[in-house]
């Protein structure tokens, strides 16, 4: 039976190398192009074709950004396949990056240092801004029209017989600093980007425990730092190319100084050619390279510090979510219209993370009042004898029926 695939952001960086690998891997995949600009996602097509003639490979419209567009793309796929084997959620954006050469400076000389090379945090500005749906646009595109897309898709992804897997680009610079529950969209801050990726993060976890016996598997893989447009928008490229050798020289410290987009997406390739049931719903797969330009994929659970490189077909089993369930929300209403929400439970230590069962393709949005209401619940809970603090919170929005 010929997979098929479809890959968001597509037409360069990460996204343009995945899909080159992809076709390394197997080249009679159908990798369907999830992009908004037609104009290179043609170019890409074509650029693939003359690598590998035989290929099969289609294009469908999105900008995942906009919610209109995602419902539009997700009733394009469900007209094209019957059912998607993977989905890779890998556009992003990061807007008006800007390097802070003070910054830097300060963090060279503290004992962050090693944070600051291996996570670039604190070292970026950004200026956030609010798209037409009325959402801050690094919080949509990079995490919620992703969201939107795979509820949409569940159909063409959920089967037992043969599992389907999500497989999210993260970031090394996603961290539980950067994001809030007060302020998930990440308004009032200035670390947008590492907010949404954490985000993303905590988004695999809770999808795992709700799907994974529907034959859903989510995973979150890191590229590391690599070169990519969205770097080129921090510096000129020509400055990179300078930096080129000092920064090969910190694979020595640390190798998730991928650098090229083809060694960014070694993760991706690995989790690809993983049995999905059989990875850990809890780690983080990053990227890494070698001093002498050797790939591998390195496993990672953050909250319990443990670091692992894992083999081909040998994954850690399933872990067991742990701590109560939240509670589960009975029918709500909003501007007249009913629907049922359901609780997903996160397994991870810090927060339990409650998701709407959104049915949103019967309704047209109205761009002019879409406004996100934001419920967010706080309640401590007992886990492994520890007080600890656990969050949930959902997603509800107002929208009109045709």
């Amino acid at each position: 039976m010929q997979r098929v695939a479809i890959v968001t952001g597509a037409t360069s960086g990460i996204g343009s190398a995945l899909c080159e690998r992809l076709l390394e891997e197997d080249e009679n995949i159908h990798i369907c192009l999830a992009c908004r600009n037609m104009d290179k996602a043609n170019a890409t097509r074509d650029n693939l074709l003359s690598s590998f003639p035989r290929a099969h490979i289609s294009i469908v419209k999105i900008d995942v950004g906009r919610l209109e567009s995602v419902l539009h793309a997700a009733q394009e796929i469900k007209m094209r396949f019957h059912r998607l084997d993977y989905l890779f959620l890998n556009a992003g954006i990061m807007v008006n990056p800007r390097v802070s050469f003070w910054a830097f400076l300060r963090g060279l000389f503290s004992s962050r240092v090693f944070q600051m090379l291996t996570t670039a945090e604190g070292l970026m500005t950004q200026q956030d801004r609010v798209n037409p749906d009325g959402l801050q646009e690094v919080f949509a595109t990079n995490f919620f029209g992703h969201f939107v897309l795979i509820r949409q898709l569940e159909p063409l992804l959920c089967c037992l017989e043969n599992p389907s897997q999500l497989i999210w680009t993260s970031s090394v610079s996603a961290h539980m600093s950067n994001f809030s529950l007060d302020d998930i969209q990440h308004k009032q801050g200035k670390q947008s980007y590492s907010s949404s990726k954490y985000c993303t993060d905590l988004a695999s976890v809770a999808l795992n425990n709700h799907f994974n016996k529907q034959g859903l598997f989510s995973s979150v893989m890191c590229p590391g730092i690599v070169m990519t447009n969205m770097t080129y928008e921090m510096m000129s490229p020509l400055f990179w190319k300078l930096l080129f050798p000092f920064l090969w020289l910190l694979r020595l410290c640390t190798p998730t100084y991928t650098l090229i987009p083809y060694n960014g997406a070694e993760a991706q390739i690995w989790l690809f050619k993983q049995k999905p049931e059989l990875l850990d719903p809890l780690a983080k797969y990053y990227s890494c390279t070698t001093v002498l330009g050797k790939n591998y994929s390195e496993s990672r659970k953050e909250q319990e510090g443990q670091v692992q490189s894992p083999r081909e077909g040998i994954a850690p089993p399933l872990s067991t979510p742990c701590g109560p369930k939240p509670q589960r929300w009975s029918s709500s209403s909003i501007n007249g219209t009913s629907f049922q929400s359901a609780s997903i439970l996160s397994p991870v230590p810090f927060s339990f993370l409650e998701l709407n069962q959104m049915d949103i393709s019967s309704h047209n949005f109205n761009k002019s009042s879409i406004f996100p209401q934001w419920q967010n619940r706080v309640s401590p809970h007992i886990s492994q004898g520890n007080t600890s603090s656990s969050f949930c919170f959902c997603f509800n929005f107002d929208y009109e029926k045709n």
